[in-house]
């Protein structure tokens, strides 16, 4: 959780996931990225770091500005921002919890926009365990606000994931149509617009956590088409 800015760049992204490939010898990985999580996929192998919420689809873009387009093998988006400064595809209830988040005046306080936060994005939270809704409040928490301040800061090119990457990455969307926290239509237009290869799953009665709320279609989904991809 560093907070100087020399930690946030593009580059440091896309050396952090080159370390984590080379340990563990994966070649050429599928990157799925939802909010929580970005994992990367080949074969058996299954990768996972950690981001912040609605993030885990940015580190594509800092990958491939690096390594160029063939570095990856495609790409599966969950409900998640495609960059950082896509302000267009987040929605107004979530720029508004952001400035709420970051106007607390004490850890309490911060603690409990929080919880809202993250209850807002489930359709239906009173279906999910309360003990999975509290560990996930409890380890944001635990990243200063000063970091969340870089998360949201942090720049990134998009030219070369675009130009050269659109052309040859297939990519999966997978996006809740309730979804509060990143925009439904304003997600999937923005794929197809950069992408020439866009498959969507577009799931009516789910929030932001589509893994969540239907996990045994969210598992076969992505496992049928990482199998077409392979």
């Amino acid at each position: 959780m560093p907070t100087e800015d020399e930690a946030w760049t593009s580059d440091c992204f896309a050396e952090d996931l080159a370390a984590v490939m080379a340990e563990f010898n994966v070649k050429r990985p599928i990157l799925l990225g939802w909010s929580v999580v970005s994992s990367f996929i080949l074969g058996h192998k299954l990768l996972t770091f950690s981001s912040f919420r609605s993030y885990g689809c940015t580190p594509a873009v800092d990958v491939v500005q690096k390594f160029g387009p063939h570095y990856l093998r495609a790409l599966i988006y969950v409900g998640g921002l495609p960059f950082t400064q896509a302000n267009h595809i987040v929605t107004d209830w979530q720029r508004n919890s952001i400035r709420r988040l970051l106007k607390q005046p004490n850890p309490d306080a911060y603690q409990n926009a929080l919880h809202e936060n993250v209850i807002n994005a489930f359709l239906k939270p009173e279906v999910i365990p309360k003990e999975v809704i509290e560990t996930w409040v409890k380890a944001r928490s635990a990243q200063p606000i000063e970091v969340y301040r870089q998360v949201l800061s942090r720049q990134q090119n998009t030219s070369r994931l675009w130009e050269e990457g659109g052309t040859v990455l297939p990519i999966l969307i997978i996006h809740g149509q309730s979804d509060q926290i990143c925009d439904h239509d304003a997600s999937i237009n923005d794929a197809k617009k950069h992408f020439k290869k866009v498959d969507v799953e577009s799931w009516p009665g789910v929030g932001h956590m589509p893994h969540v709320e239907r996990i045994t279609e969210f598992n076969r989904v992505v496992g049928s088409w990482v199998e077409k991809v392979l």
